[in-house]
């Protein structure tokens, strides 16, 4: 049986309610009102809320947890999948940027990757020029498109230049573009990427991405096989 919460929420209206404790350690950008924001409890199964949409409206459609790996689906008024995410960026959360095709009522289904639960947070809310752009630059570093998303990622930069992730991005594509190399550029953006999370409490982060530096300037020497 599905273990379903439905909440209906109009596009003027905002609503918070909380089910469980939840700490984010991500750093949201500014964007405008939100359309849906839940926090809950999520058992082996597929929890269920609803949003009212216009047609041509883009939203960013997010499901974190610190205690699973999600999974996001999203079904159309007539009840069709239209889309679905597992892992966004470089974590195991769940993130949809879409533009809806119709008017009316959406259902974010909400359910655990490996059939697990615990505490969570799913938001909907409409996309900044920033999401789009990073959105779009994601897509094209995982269809292999590295100038596109070079491009992308920084457009997504100046848009918001207080974002770790899109720095991250941009050094995974400089560093393909590089064909494995480190160079400067990339490692720039890893420092850059480390200073944010650090401003924003997110020490271990910060700490994890200055290790990655060091492997990066300093990498092992190979190990030398030994001579028969």
């Amino acid at each position: 049986m599905r273990n379903c919460g439905v909440r209906n929420l109009g596009l003027a209206l905002m609503a918070t309610l909380t089910f469980g404790s939840l700490t984010i350690g991500a750093i949201a950008p500014v964007s405008a009102q939100v359309l849906l924001e839940q926090q809950g409890n999520l058992q082996p199964a597929e929890d269920e809320y609803t949003f009212s949409g216009q047609a041509g409206q883009t939203v960013v459609i997010s499901l974190t947890s610190p205690d699973f790996d999600t999974v996001v689906r999203l079904l159309d008024p007539s009840n069709q999948e239209i889309a679905v995410n597992d892992d966004y960026g470089r974590s195991l959360n769940s993130q949809i940027v879409l533009t809806l095709p119709r008017t009316g009522t959406y259902k974010v289904m909400a359910r655990a990757f490996s059939g697990g639960g615990g505490n969570y947070s799913v938001t909907v809310r409409p996309a900044t020029e920033y999401d789009e752009a990073f959105d779009r630059a994601y897509k094209s570093l995982l269809e292999g498109d590295m100038q596109t998303a070079l491009t992308n990622y920084d457009s997504a930069i100046r848009l918001d230049p207080n974002q770790p992730d899109a720095y991250l991005g941009r050094a995974d594509v400089r560093i393909a573009l590089a064909e494995g190399q480190f160079g400067e550029e990339a490692i720039a953006d890893y420092r850059r990427a480390a200073a944010l999370y650090e401003e924003s409490g997110n020490r271990e982060m910060a700490q994890m991405l200055r290790d990655q530096i060091e492997y990066m300037l300093n990498p092992p020497a190979p190990i030398e096989e030994p001579t028969p």
